[in-house]
């Protein structure tokens, strides 16, 4: 038969707490770079699979496994409409 569907696994949120130390840390002229690296590096990956998504919209879905590109059916250009659509990674 097929196999099994892969969960999608997405970046965590970038902690309050953390932005909270790298703000104050940055007011008193002290940067804490661990919070910077953090926070910088979190945002950095959810920006990434902002991409991701808006591109997946448009038609080219990234594999998360390997990176191949699969091309939706039946698109051109523009958003899809068929959400229920199986995609299948040819490598």
């Amino acid at each position: 038969m097929g196999t099994k569907p892969t969960r999608i696994r997405w970046a965590s949120r970038v902690d309050p707490l953390k932005t909270r130390q790298l703000y104050a840390s940055d007011a008193q002229s002290m940067l804490d770079e661990e919070p910077l690296d953090d926070v910088g590096y979190g945002i950095y990956v959810r920006c990434q699979e902002m991409l991701e998504v808006a591109e997946a919209f448009r038609g080219w879905v990234k594999c998360r496994e390997c990176g191949n590109v699969i091309l939706r059916q039946g698109v051109d250009v523009g958003p899809v409409g068929d959400k229920t659509e199986m995609l299948k990674c040819g490598r």
